[in-house]
């Protein structure tokens, strides 16, 4: 369990900010952080990104002088990247969700763990066609069905299956503005399952084995569920290397399950803990607000 260091008295005396977007599926994540403020008697203001208008070359708005840490649970990168430079310290960092944000990337910074070959569309202006589909070759050079991306998707949306090469070109026709990445898929077409693995501050603090029978996406919101999951050290291992790789003070790591060996499927810099508190019993947001009053006590 963690406990505030002996150092944490002034954190908890500053204004902290919870800064969140509203039209994405926060709602509990925001309500959970504040019960735990609550409890933890720290200070957490929350605020909408939407009202922190970015401008330059000075925002219209400051926060108070005294603004011990920005809990940032937005995927605003320029707002992130707008505090960051008016010295506010935020967590998750703008580069950390940026990272973790564009699917592609998290490949490339993760790319010396074990992870699906993945391919990614080749750069197109946003005003110009995609007429030469011959990477889709490569994309599906492990075989079918193939997993198609959009870089950006969220709770298992963007996500589709081509179970051959007609249906790859025809989805990658349908979606290529959104920024493709292409998989093989792991697993069973028919039922989805992964390990979510939660991470905070460097040390893995639950995780669960969502289970989907309805169709290939393990996401809660595709319709999964959940049971409490024991990680073996490798598990452990390699869910800690990914969330160091992307430079994550808290996060969910996705693994897969091929055979005997894990790969790592995707990290999620705001990765919802719902579920995960639900089943485990655990209180992830109490846990997250602990370590950023210890990382930033002065």
């Amino acid at each position: 369990m963690r406990v505030f260091s002996v150092y944490a008295y002034n954190i908890c005396m500053t204004n902290n900010y919870l800064i969140f977007n509203r039209s994405f599926s926060l709602k509990n994540a925001v309500e959970g952080f504040l019960r735990a403020a609550d409890s933890l008697r720290i200070p957490l203001t929350p605020l909408a990104g939407a009202n922190l208008e970015v401008c330059f070359p000075q925002p219209a708005w400051s926060l108070a002088e005294n603004t011990g840490f920005v809990l940032f649970l937005d995927k605003d990168i320029l707002l992130a990247k707008t505090l960051e430079a008016a010295g506010y310290r935020i967590c998750n960092s703008a580069g950390c969700i940026e990272v973790c944000d564009d699917k592609a990337l998290t490949a490339l910074h993760c790319r010396r763990l074990p992870m699906p070959r993945t391919v990614a569309a080749p750069f197109t202006y946003k005003n110009m066609e995609l007429t030469d589909f011959s990477f889709l070759s490569s994309a599906a050079a492990a075989g079918f069905p193939v997993v198609v991306k959009e870089r950006r998707g969220s709770l298992g949306e963007q996500v589709y299956l081509a179970r051959n090469m007609d249906e790859l070109e025809t989805l990658t026709r349908a979606h290529w503005r959104g920024d493709l990445i292409y998989q093989p898929l792991i697993g069973n077409p028919l039922c989805g399952e992964d390990i979510r693995v939660y991470v905070v501050g460097g040390e893995v603090t639950g995780a669960i084995k969502r289970v989907n029978d309805t169709g290939f996406r393990a996401n809660y919101y595709a319709g999964a569920r959940a049971y409490a999951y024991i990680l073996n050290e490798e598990e452990k291992a390699l869910a800690l290397s990914a969330a160091r790789a992307v430079g994550a003070d808290f996060c969910g790591v996705d693994l897969l399950v091929d055979g005997e060996e894990r790969l790592l499927l995707e990290v999620n810099s705001g990765a919802a803990f719902t579920l995960l508190d639900q089943t485990l019993g655990t209180d992830t947001a109490k846990t997250i607000l602990t370590h950023l009053v210890n990382k930033y006590a002065d």
